[in-house]
């Protein structure tokens, strides 16, 4: 029975870490996405205002290598969370594991 208890506890430990983690991911996502709609009504009126066809071409270079920038945080944001969850998941049955000798401790 204690033991049931102590594992109920470490998997409602391990679901209280993935809704702050999800959380955390979704925070970072929407201030990601916000940032990037301002980055474009930016450039869409830098290109409005530009005067040559070559200085409309420089503001959507930029623009273009900003959105690359973006795929690479956002790609970034989605590693962390992978990494993230995975240390959730695989936590409770190290931990288990551990307590009966088979694997070491985990680190933090």
């Amino acid at each position: 029975m204690t033991e049931a208890r102590e594992i109920g506890r470490v998997y409602m430990n391990a679901a209280s870490d993935v809704v702050a983690t999800i959380a955390d991911h979704s925070r970072k996502t929407v201030q990601l996405a916000g940032n990037n709609t301002l980055q474009s009504f930016a450039y869409l009126a830098r290109l409005a205002g530009a005067k040559t066809g070559m200085e409309a071409i420089e503001v959507s270079d930029a623009y273009y290598r900003n959105q690359i920038d973006a795929l690479g945080q956002h790609a970034n944001i989605l590693i962390d969370l992978t990494r993230r969850m995975r240390s959730i998941c695989l936590a409770p049955s190290e931990r288990q594991e551990s307590d009966e000798g088979d694997l070491p401790a985990q680190e933090n």
